[in-house]
């Protein structure tokens, strides 16, 4: 099996997303060459250099946009108006710069990596007497993603009960540091936490639903309804994350429980570059 690619294009209200995988016998576009840019995003050293120092004292190291360029070839289907309506649905799966597609990349053993990515130019105009005359034209579309990396299947254990909240790891194989995100129905008082840490949240009434997300970047305690609830939870904070290429221990305890207490955990895998 050869590695494959696939686009989803932007969702509309009210319709399906537009998914093309490319070269399958039942997909009308195909790619004209390798797309450009799965293999990770353009990165630099940060380096300080003093008078009279031999080399430089590294600092870090600077991620940027992940720009993927795919030159697509469009058709060839009957000329005319089915060409004309195949180009339009592709270019409207490309969306505007506004609203995100997916662009996953599909390895031989069958994993899947994958970026949300925006059109982040205009394509150049067409020759549309190629597509009355001979039904296919080609054109290149470069997508970026506002991220750096790509993102693998996310690690989601089966629900964990009341009888068998202890002893359980969770490993992240990813490139980077990611933050695990908690769902907790109660009843019960539950401390969740991962590495060393346990944090205490209130008590949950039988049914009650909190969802936690744990990233600094954009963290949040909700409750079933969608509504911000932080602020019962207190001054709570966590601070330890899954590092890269590491195992380490999940810390789930609860209090009060019963039969349908449960607590559920997902943590992202994020990738350098597409490939498996």
């Amino acid at each position: 099996m050869a590695v494959r690619y696939e686009l989803r294009g932007v969702e509309y209200p009210g319709q399906p997303r537009t998914i093309w995988r490319f070269g399958e016998p039942e997909c009308p576009l195909r790619l004209a060459q390798a797309p450009l840019g799965v293999g990770g995003a353009p990165m630099g050293h940060v380096r300080q250099a003093n008078a009279r120092q031999a080399g430089a004292t590294y600092r870090g190291t600077n991620r940027e946009i992940n720009p993927i360029s795919v030159t697509v070839r469009v058709g060839p289907v009957k000329p005319g108006e089915d060409a004309f309506d195949l180009w339009h649905t592709w270019r409207e799966s490309l969306g505007d710069g506004t609203n995100l597609a997916e662009f996953h990349v599909v390895s031989p053993g069958g994993g899947s990596r994958w970026q949300y990515v925006r059109l982040e130019s205009a394509i150049a105009d067409q020759p549309f007497e190629l597509l009355q005359n001979v039904g296919w034209c080609t054109e290149e579309a470069v997508l970026v993603s506002d991220e750096s990396w790509w993102n693998g299947a996310t690690i989601n254990p089966a629900p964990f009960t009341a009888d068998n909240f202890d002893n359980w790891v969770i490993r992240n194989d990813g490139d980077v540091a990611t933050w695990p995100f908690w769902k907790l129905t109660g009843p019960g008082t539950f401390s969740i936490g991962v590495g060393t840490e346990r944090v205490l949240l209130p008590k949950l009434q039988p049914n009650e639903v909190w969802t936690v997300e744990t990233n600094p970047e954009f963290p949040h305690i909700r409750d079933w309804t969608g509504k911000d609830v932080w602020g019962k939870a207190g001054n709570v904070a966590w601070y330890d994350n899954v590092p890269a290429k590491a195992t380490v221990p999940l810390n789930i305890e609860g209090v009060g429980t019963s039969a349908d207490s449960r607590v559920e955990v997902w943590l992202p895998q994020k990738y350098q570059r597409a490939a498996a």
